[in-house]
């Protein structure tokens, strides 16, 4: 089989410490504490420090799109790639590009209040839906979003994901997708 090196030509990047990676960079070796929050009532009823992307850094979703946490965190990094997925798809065909993602906790930012909705009245709210904690939910708003209909998939192993996604699209790229 093919051996290739895997290269990164191009990423997007937004964090709680910044929307930026040299914002982020810079705030993480300053020390910086912007983008923590304090939640109360966590655990045990303690508050606990969490990091949080602020909202108002992520762009409206388009019609017609599930409006989640994750979906407009990766439409920010989408907007970020434009320049670099167009060209891939001219060359290559939309068939021919992959989307192989990392992540976990779909939906997750939605689901709290919609369980406590639910604990609390016996019934989820209305603008709740089930495919918010769906790990594909990602990359199926990825393929929709650019148009790219290869293959797509959302892999979610915790802490690992990222790692395993690079490993996985690599195993693609090697195998002649």
């Amino acid at each position: 089989p093919l051996r290739t090196n895997l290269y990164i030509n191009a990423f997007s990047f937004i964090s709680p410490l910044g929307n930026t990676f040299t914002d982020s960079f810079n705030a993480l070796i300053g020390q910086s504490r912007n983008g923590m929050v304090h939640l109360p009532n966590i655990i045990s009823g303690k508050t606990v420090r969490f990091g949080a992307v602020k909202r108002d850094w992520l762009p409206e979703m388009p019609p017609g799109f599930l409006n989640i946490a994750g979906n407009r965190l990766l439409l920010y990094c989408l907007k970020q790639l434009e320049n670099e997925i167009k060209p891939l798809i001219e060359k290559y065909g939309r068939d021919r590009v992959a989307i192989v993602m990392g992540g976990c906790n779909t939906g997750i930012h939605e689901a709290q209040p919609a369980i406590g909705h639910y604990l609390e009245h016996g019934v989820y709210p209305t603008w709740f839906d089930l495919a918010m904690l769906e790990e594909s939910t990602l990359s199926d708003f990825a393929a929709a979003y650019t148009g790219i209909t290869g293959p797509g998939y959302t892999i979610s192993t915790a802490c690992s994901s990222s790692l395993k996604a690079f490993a996985s699209a690599k195993n693609l790229i090697e195998a002649g997708f």
